[in-house]
């Protein structure tokens, strides 16, 4: 594949992405033998897997997305769990590796709404590492939720459980 990405960013982007589109299957890659075995990128595919056995519980789900001018957010949302996988829209192929642009770490807040009112529990995944890094429970009275992201550079992941009901 191209020599000028050794971190397999289009690999990465590609798999988290396709696994949020609400089709069948994700992305496959032709480039194992000579991109991504020899560059030990299979990581990715392996941190993906990691995220989707322990988020089984989004069961029946719907495709959801958002976007604004700093994040791209796809979301997989059931009747009482969601996955959602933020990125940065500056953590593309094009803009790392065409247009050069130096990996940046954000934070910040998304707000999701139209859920069922509860108590929600909240589990955030590092897409590098490959594990779940912090969870926390959110109140959702209304249906609506605030998402405070962790500081992040490139994409995160999440999954949110419904935990209780009013």
């Amino acid at each position: 594949m191209n020599a000028r990405d050794p971190e397999g960013i289009l690999l990465r982007n590609g798999l988290w992405a396709g696994a949020f589109a609400g089709i069948a299957g994700g992305p496959m890659p032709w480039w194992w033998d000579n991109w991504i075995a020899p560059r030990g990128l299979d990581r990715h595919a392996k941190a993906l897997s990691a995220f989707l056995r322990e988020t089984k519980d989004a069961q029946t789900p719907t495709p959801m997305r958002i976007e604004d001018d700093r994040l791209r957010v796809l979301a997989l949302r059931g009747p009482r769990a969601v996955r959602l996988w933020v990125q940065d829209r500056e953590s593309s192929w094009h803009a790392r590796i065409e247009r050069r642009v130096p990996p940046r770490r954000l934070s910040g807040a998304i707000s999701l709404s139209g859920f069922p009112p509860g108590r929600w529990r909240l589990r955030w995944f590092d897409t590098a590492a490959g594990t779940f890094t912090e969870a926390t429970l959110l109140d959702a009275p209304e249906g609506a939720l605030r998402l405070d992201l962790p500081p992040f550079l490139g994409d995160a992941a999440a999954c949110l459980t419904l935990e209780e009901t009013p």
